[in-house]
């Protein structure tokens, strides 16, 4: 039988530009602490919240946690200089044909 103490407080986090609100959620076993963010609703229980964390479940991943793993396992094309010179041209020819259909319906008097 595992016995630990557990505590949480909301806190906030920053992802890139974003911010949010989590869990903090601490367990004590002896002189251990460990500490795990959460997603998890404002109503979960602490009893809950404690018993995944202790079955080694994750508490739940956010988008921003998923989307930091799949970048993390997956391979980035490389590009050689003439394909990464043609993303840049594409780029500023689309570019440029927004410009001229902005400036197009700015002119025309309603």
């Amino acid at each position: 039988m595992l016995r630990a103490q557990f505590t949480r407080c909301r806190v906030w986090t920053v992802h890139g530009t974003q911010c949010r609100q989590e869990w903090l959620l601490i367990r004590k076993d002896g002189h251990r602490h460990t500490c795990v963010l959460s997603n998890a609703a404002l109503d979960t229980p602490l009893e809950t919240m404690a018993w995944r964390q202790s079955h080694r479940y994750f508490i739940m991943l956010s988008v921003v946690n998923v989307r930091t793993l799949l970048i993390a396992a997956m391979s980035l094309p490389q590009l050689s200089g003439q394909e990464a010179a043609m993303l840049v041209i594409e780029h500023l020819i689309n570019r440029t044909r927004s410009r001229k259909s902005r400036l197009r319906r700015q002119s025309i008097p309603p």
